[in-house]
């Protein structure tokens, strides 16, 4: 009989190996495993639960290795673990769960405090790296204090140098304002839309549409319901960068309901009164725009049905692009 730990390691394994570049896999398994060692290491220091550590440290990116995106890839792996362990059944209680789930999703946070299962994972992915190769260049801040505590906690003994820094931590490439990006947003959306991408699985464009979605079967459930991931692909693509699930929502940014909810939330929603009106860059939400007749079982009630982004306005006429239209 598996161990839980062999049946996880074996699961991202299969993962890592429908990766379709060998380089990256040998980079993927290479860094998840050493994590995961690290994780193991920490915990038997620190009196923790090995297992469930080591079980950290080994999904702790997978987010990135199966979607290709690093945006938020603690967040979101959070998400994608979430799916990989109720796949699996009933391997672990709801606290196990949850201590899993909370170290991955707070495990790019390195210069917060949290708690103590957090804490090793974000350890774990500073010491893995530091031991591939002492001698590159000074570390970041957040990691040369981590660095340096578990040098004293470990009684390591390391010469000047450290790791170089990893995506996390380098300047995500936004354009400088905000009003530039809802350009970019605005241009980036019509160049898509014009495309004329195909919900289907023989669709590279519309698979790669809905990458951050962590299901095997997210392309079945989106196939014709996908302008909210449209909307949702274009804002990463320009830089607004939000996690594929905003913690207090009760579901993704691939569903109308989460775009309209977080804009009512942080009072960034318009009705269209008060003589408001929608600039290019602006995200549209329709009410009712899909015959009752024609709606699947699960959208009979939905008022909101549809959404996009703005092209132009004069003020009579709205120009959108939209996805699956």
């Amino acid at each position: 009989m598996y161990s839980r730990q062999s049946i996880i390691h074996q699961h991202v394994d299969r993962m890592i190996q429908d990766m379709p570049s060998p380089s990256k896999r040998l980079v993927a398994k290479g860094h998840l495993d050493g994590v995961s060692l690290c994780c193991t290491l920490l915990a038997l220091k620190r009196g923790l639960n090995a297992e469930i550590a080591t079980i950290c440290g080994a999904l702790h990116d997978i987010y990135t290795y199966k979607t290709g995106s690093s945006v938020n890839h603690g967040h979101n792996g959070a998400e994608m673990a979430r799916v990989i362990l109720k796949r699996l059944g009933d391997l672990f209680d709801d606290a196990e769960t949850e201590l899993i789930l909370s170290s991955i999703f707070h495990h790019s946070d390195k210069s917060e405090i949290h708690g103590a299962y957090e804490e090793l994972l974000k350890d774990a992915d500073t010491l893995s790296p530091l031991l591939y190769d002492v001698a590159l260049p000074p570390i970041n801040s957040p990691r040369r204090v981590r660095v340096e505590s578990m040098a004293r906690e470990l009684e390591l003994l390391l010469e000047a140098g450290g790791i170089i820094d990893d995506p996390e931590f380098a300047e995500i490439p936004l354009h400088k304002t905000q009003e530039n990006r809802r350009a970019m947003l605005s241009e980036t959306a019509a160049s898509l839309a014009s495309a004329e991408i195909v919900g289907s699985r023989d669709d590279a464009a519309f698979m790669n549409l809905i990458r951050y979605f962590p299901e095997d079967n997210a392309a079945d459930e989106l196939i014709n319901n996908w302008c909210a991931a449209f909307v949702f692909h274009c804002c990463q693509e320009v830089g607004f960068i939000l996690p594929i699930r905003w913690l207090t929502l009760p579901s993704r940014f691939a569903g109308i309901s989460a775009w309209t909810a977080w804009a009512k939330k942080l009072s960034y929603f318009h009705e269209g009164k008060n003589g408001f009106l929608p600039q290019p860059g602006d995200i549209v939400v329709y009410n009712s725009i899909i015959p009752v007749a024609n709606r699947r079982a699960d959208q009979q009630h939905q008022a909101v049905d549809h959404m996009g982004i703005v092209v132009s306005c004069d003020g009579k006429e709205l120009i959108a692009a939209e996805g699956n239209v």
